[in-house]
């Protein structure tokens, strides 16, 4: 496996899950080829769902009770440019409104609530739901 190389590596809603995520991205970076293309998508810290749950002291606020992290877009930007990537493009998208996730999962049976979630986080960047962020090896 030690040489095997890949041109684009996908990694949506994985980092937040890892002991390690620095850790994580330096072996990314490792294994994508010179001009690689990292697709990272992670969950935003600022997103209403959490920052609802961090102000009423939640033992874990995030989103997902299986996250060990949430990102803040400056930090996960300066991160990446660490472990050797340079930023093509963030966007922020998608939204979580406070009242939780198994609200939403109802709505979206009887509404388009993913439009409407979609339109929210590109309205709203700084409470969007997620960062995708396009990352280049250097």
């Amino acid at each position: 496996f030690g040489k095997i190389f890949f041109d684009e590596v996908v990694c949506s809603h994985v980092i937040e899950h890892v002991k390690d995520d620095r850790k994580c991205l330096k072996e990314i970076n490792r294994v994508l080829k010179k001009r690689g293309v990292l697709y990272l998508r992670v969950p935003n810290i600022h997103n209403l769902h959490t920052k609802f749950h961090i102000k009423i002291g939640s033992r874990n606020p995030y989103t997902d009770r299986t996250h060990l992290r949430e990102y803040e877009r400056e930090s996960l930007v300066k991160m990446l440019e660490e472990t050797g990537f340079k930023i093509k493009s963030v966007k922020q998208s998608g939204f979580f409104p406070p009242v939780g996730l198994k609200f939403s999962m109802v709505a979206s049976h009887y509404l388009p609530w993913g439009q409407f979630m979609e339109y929210f986080g590109e309205k709203f960047p700084t409470h969007a739901a997620e960062i995708k962020i396009i990352a280049i090896k250097q």
